[in-house]
């Protein structure tokens, strides 16, 4: 099997614990995750000195396939500091690991989650004035400045 010992990548993150989640925003990237209990401890655990057998080895109830399709999973949302390929079978999807540990009481909580989401840079989440609304700054104001359709009609009421 595997012998490979995947590092998490920890450079320009920052981490936060939310109602028993963690969320890593990559300040180089611009992009959140979202890693449920068993990821984020797969993640931590993940310190380049341990194989996957190594870390489901320090979770209750992980098996190393749950280990390497989590792995997976945080080296292509970028969490690791090289790519993680995984000797799982093509097919291994989530869906297929869900199925395979149902038989198991309480496996479910155990399936790693890792969601991704590109986080707009601030000017792209800036708000703006919606039609027929007046312009920002009136009358002579730039033609797309503040209106979300980018034109102010006539100068006076965003389009």
């Amino acid at each position: 099997m595997k012998t490979e010992f995947p590092r998490a990548s920890r450079a320009n993150c920052d981490v936060r614990e939310l109602d028993g989640e963690t969320i890593i925003y990559n300040k180089k990237t611009h992009q959140a995750v979202c890693l449920n209990a068993s990821a984020a401890k797969v993640w931590e655990l993940a310190d380049g000195s341990r194989a996957p057998a190594d870390i489901a080895a320090q979770i209750d109830g992980m098996t190393q396939e749950l280990v390497e399709h989590t792995l997976t999973k945080l080296s292509k949302a970028g969490l690791l500091e090289t790519e993680f390929v995984s000797d799982l079978p093509a097919n291994m999807n989530r869906r297929n690991l869900v199925k395979k540990v149902a038989s198991v009481a309480g496996a479910a909580a155990l399936i790693p989650v890792v969601t991704s989401i590109t986080a707009p840079m601030p000017a792209q989440a800036a708000s703006c004035v919606m039609a027929g609304q007046p312009c920002p700054g009136g009358v002579g104001n730039v033609p797309d400045a503040g209106c979300c359709s980018g034109m102010c009609g006539g100068f006076t009421l965003c389009a």
